[in-house]
């Protein structure tokens, strides 16, 4: 061998065995695609657990003990209230049809025990919280009534059948108490916590204990849990949004009842340019609309008629004669009619 400035190789260092690392159980493995290494990422839309969540979700998930899926309907439903307050908002200031959607929606939220009072006004309903739906549950409602003073003595409570809403006992910690139920919430008459109570504080009777006894005016307020008592996501400010459509229902009822008196054709004309078709620029080019009641008639028309024309049963407006969109849609009738002819005489075996 030769020394370093020779520019001979070096003399090869003796290998003592057993001496070289080696790698116990190592398995070759294929260098995985950038596809689905990306999608093995919570990070990434496509993943199941890649829903982005805002900094006070953990905060609200974790003080009122919340799933993902509670989490999900009392958002929604908070997201629901607030696109309702921005299309009241979008209404005349001083209209009835404002007024009365406001109100209805107020009562609605008020019946549900989410706002306090029902002096409050459209702009502080603005961003509405997911947590005034989840401080409605049934073991934060005992916690307020100091029917237990946390949330595992709550719980406990609740499955053991101690407490009672309206004329039963509930044993779901998470059911939906509005404010028609929460002046029911309390002990069941034949919780052996309530006569541990009642022996503390000096009124025990053994009589009405044993046999369930309450007073009259627990009676007189006490109601049976009604189907809509119960909370439904799906039918949820189900008034307010009638209010707010009652204008567009009496509309399809009648498309014809707004259309203006013309004197002459050349109004009918000028009206049928300005209001017939809606004209919207996209990237791509334009998009032509019908708008009512145009549209509605022209849909009876192309629905209703027994012989109808091409452009009737694919509800399009019919191109004009002559014109390059014309001619592109006969070229493409013509070949889809051979191809038809001639699969009818070369049938697949």
């Amino acid at each position: 061998g030769g020394e370093k400035g020779d520019g001979q190789p070096l003399v090869n260092t003796i290998q003592v065995p057993g001496m070289e690392k080696k790698k116990r159980n190592f398995i070759p493995r294929r260098r995985m695609h950038p596809t689905p290494s990306m999608l093995l990422r919570k990070d990434t839309p496509l993943h199941p657990k890649s829903r982005k969540k805002n900094k006070y979700e953990p905060e609200v998930m974790k003080m009122y003990k919340l799933d993902d899926d509670m989490y999900k309907m009392f958002s929604r439903l908070a997201g629901r209230v607030t696109s309702l307050v921005r299309s009241i908002d979008s209404l005349p200031l001083e209209s009835e049809r404002r007024k009365k959607c406001t109100n209805t929606l107020i009562d609605e939220l008020y019946d549900y025990g989410v706002i306090p009072s029902k002096l409050v006004t459209l702009k502080e309903l603005e961003g509405f919280p997911a947590s005034a739906f989840a401080r409605r549950q049934l073991w934060v409602i005992c916690c307020k009534k100091r029917l237990g003073d946390s949330y595992m003595t709550a719980v406990k409570h609740i499955t053991g059948a101690h407490i009672k809403v309206g004329l039963r006992p509930l044993l779901d910690p998470t059911f939906f108490v509005n404010r028609k139920l929460e002046n029911t919430v309390r002990w069941n008459p034949l919780s052996p916590i309530r006569r541990k109570i009642l022996e503390f504080e000096g009124n025990f009777d053994a009589y009405e204990v044993d046999e369930g006894f309450e007073p009259d005016h627990v009676l007189e307020t006490l109601c049976e849990i009604e189907p809509d008592d119960i909370l439904d996501p799906t039918t949820a400010f189900h008034q307010t949004e009638q209010e707010l459509i009652i204008d567009k229902r009496k509309m399809m009822d009648n498309p014809f009842s707004r259309l203006p008196q013309f004197k002459n054709l050349g109004e009918l004309w000028e009206f049928q340019q300005n209001s017939m078709f809606s004209v919207t620029k996209v990237p791509s080019g334009i998009v032509i609309r019908m708008n009512e009641p145009f549209a509605t008639q022209f849909y009876e028309m192309s629905h209703k008629t027994p012989m109808r024309t091409k452009d009737q049963k694919l509800i399009r407006i019919p191109a004009p004669p002559g014109s390059k969109l014309d001619i592109i849609r006969r070229k493409r009738e013509d070949r889809r009619r051979t191809e038809r002819r001639e699969s009818n005489l070369y049938p697949t075996i």
